[in-house]
């Protein structure tokens, strides 16, 4: 395993070393509204804790609710993920750009 953001590898003396980062945030309202979802693989990003508790790497991924449906393909659960989603035109709602921070 290596850090997704600055690219240093784990082996057994440093594996403690490594955290999953949620892209889209698992707040207590999001654990609500898509429970075991949130831990998908294609929202967890492997991280060394340097980069995880910093925040600061450019590689760090946060996305938004739209990214995170988009990614998985299931349609926003959230009042204000449904009224941004009922919004998009037919052509956008699917589009998955795996990568960026925030935004749509």
């Amino acid at each position: 395993m290596h850090c997704e953001c600055c690219g240093k590898i784990a082996d057994l003396r440093n594996f403690g070393y490594f955290q999953k980062h949620h892209k889209f945030s698992q707040t207590k309202v999001f654990r609500g509204l898509y429970g075991n979802l949130l831990d998908h693989k294609k929202n967890i990003q492997h991280v060394c804790r340097d980069c995880h508790t910093s925040h600061r790497s450019e590689k760090l991924i946060h996305w938004t609710e739209i990214q995170y449906c988009r990614a998985l393909k299931i349609k926003p659960r959230s009042v204000t993920g449904w009224a941004i989603w009922s919004n998009l035109p037919e052509t956008e709602k699917w589009k998955c750009q795996d990568q960026g921070s925030f935004g749509f």
